[in-house]
């Protein structure tokens, strides 16, 4: 065998073991997980120990002709101590009740942190799902 074709098999040969360690994946835990342990159980939004301190409902606002679309509505939820983005961000997603403006249908979630208080910003691409979003969130400060 020459040298070249020698050089040849080795680099290939290399390449082929980084493809196969390339493919392999982490077993790790993933946000939309729902049979992690330690999630919380529950709707966030409508369990005792959460509390709605405010909702706000969310616009786009479209140029011509110059109109408010209703995108969804933004809550602002204290948590108890010890509960991080993304333990609320998994347990929002996994135990939504079906009065919850999470229950909607195309809902999407957003959850990040503000001072001591969460927002989540539930969202829709329908304008009649960000009206259905924005009434449930009203209906939970009552």
């Amino acid at each position: 065998m020459s040298t070249h074709s020698t050089r040849s098999a080795r680099l290939l040969g290399a390449a082929l073991s980084l493809c196969a360690l390339a493919s392999v994946t982490p077993d790790t835990a993933r946000a939309d997980d729902c049979r992690d342990p330690s999630q919380l159980h529950g709707d966030p939004l409508q369990s005792a120990s959460f509390v709605v301190v405010a909702a706000k409902q969310l616009y786009r606002i479209q140029d011509r002709p110059f109109a408010h679309i209703p995108t969804g509505a933004k809550l602002l939820v204290r948590a108890p101590s010890g509960v991080t983005e993304a333990d609320l961000h998994r347990a929002a997603l996994c135990n939504p009740g079906t009065s919850s403006p999470l229950s909607v249908p195309g809902a999407q979630l957003t959850v990040r942190r503000s001072g001591d208080l969460y927002e989540l910003h539930v969202t829709a691409d329908k304008r009649s799902a960000a009206l259905e979003i924005q009434q449930r969130a009203a209906a939970l400060q009552r």
